[in-house]
């Protein structure tokens, strides 16, 4: 990932975590909800890998060296986000499914956790959202250089 995105994602979980705590957000009432987007945005990793993986971008993406990271290729990177997004779901879903089960618990410390773990179930909600949202913009960009090469290609056939 790089180091921009890295930054804005620790800044966002550790801002919204803080704000859920310090003012006792109650985020349990929404932990199912939440769940549910997040299998959803998980779903649209999976699609969004299986369509990747078929298409020639991604074999030149392979090829060539990230402009930002030199040590990776273009492809690499890509991973590296759908990789860091998948263990960010799976870190909502398992604080998600933690919340639901202490929500009706009544001691003062199971409250005190539960508080804790809804605060970081909403900054990894806000986390995947936002790196959901980057990888949208990727996809779309490949989208569109997948569309002029076609386009490209088909021009060319007809000049010829």
């Amino acid at each position: 990932m790089y180091k921009k995105h890295k930054v804005i994602c620790l800044l966002t979980f550790v801002i919204v975590s803080f704000i859920s705590y310090k003012y006792k957000l109650d985020p349990q009432n929404m932990a199912s909800d939440i769940l549910t987007i997040t299998a959803i945005i998980l779903g649209f990793y999976i699609t969004a890998l299986s369509t990747l993986f078929g298409n020639k971008v991604i074999k030149n993406m392979a090829k060539k060296q990230d402009k930002q990271l030199r040590s990776k290729t273009e492809l690499g990177v890509l991973l590296s986000y759908y990789k860091i997004s998948i263990v960010i779901s799976f870190a909502t879903i398992i604080t998600s499914i933690i919340s639901i089960l202490l929500c009706n618990k009544y001691t003062c410390i199971l409250m005190m956790i539960n508080n804790i773990i809804a605060s970081l179930m909403l900054g990894l909600v806000f986390v995947s959202l936002y790196l959901m949202f980057i990888l949208l913009k990727l996809f779309f960009n490949l989208i569109k250089i997948n569309g002029l090469t076609r386009y490209d290609k088909e021009k060319d056939k007809m000049s010829n």
